[in-house]
């Protein structure tokens, strides 16, 4: 594998076919693609490009559904992802994707420790941070999401029922 094959598909690891697509606790809000799915800002950020919820409320409905299915594992995958998302937000908008070097790496990618992040989250919410078996057992989008959804901008609720949804937490929430 060449440097910008590593650089593109690094740090992240396999996610399952079954995942490409809505999570369950996104559904409502992102049925119909009005915002961004967690699917595809784990696909931007593999990608290391970023859509303004604008750019893409601007592209056709067909167009932010093949976002959401779009394979995105092999090299030549997530090129074609990364070379149709410069292209085609562009062609619509005027405004190309903002494309972002690898920075740190993230907490979250890692099976065998919790991410810090989560950690603290729930602790702040007063409840327990999954375990390091609960988190080995989780796939990399659900790593992903429970990191995105602790920063600022997200509801609690979001997060919660996220947690519900992937067999950390009982509803209703503890």
């Amino acid at each position: 594998m060449n440097a910008l094959a590593a650089d593109l598909l690094a740090p992240m690891t396999r996610y399952s076919p079954a995942e490409n697509g809505l999570l369950d606790f996104e559904r409502e809000a992102s049925g119909s693609l009005r915002c961004i799915p967690m699917m595809v800002r784990f696909k931007l950020d593999r990608v290391r490009a970023k859509l303004a919820l604008q750019q893409w409320r601007q592209l056709e409905r067909a167009e932010r559904a093949w976002l959401v299915l779009q394979p995105g594992e092999s090299f030549e995958e997530v090129s074609a992802y990364r070379a149709w998302l410069i292209a085609a937000p562009l062609a619509q908008t005027d405004q190309p994707p903002k494309l972002f070097s690898p920075g740190p790496s993230p907490d979250w990618p890692r099976p065998d420790v919790v991410a810090d992040s989560v950690t603290a989250w729930c602790v702040g919410l007063g409840l327990s941070s999954p375990g390091t078996a609960c988190w080995a057992r989780m796939s990399p989008l659900q790593h992903f999401t429970l990191t995105k959804l602790r920063r600022s901008g997200h509801e609690k609720d979001s997060y919660l029922v996220a947690m519900v949804e992937f067999g950390l937490l009982e509803a209703p929430y503890g």
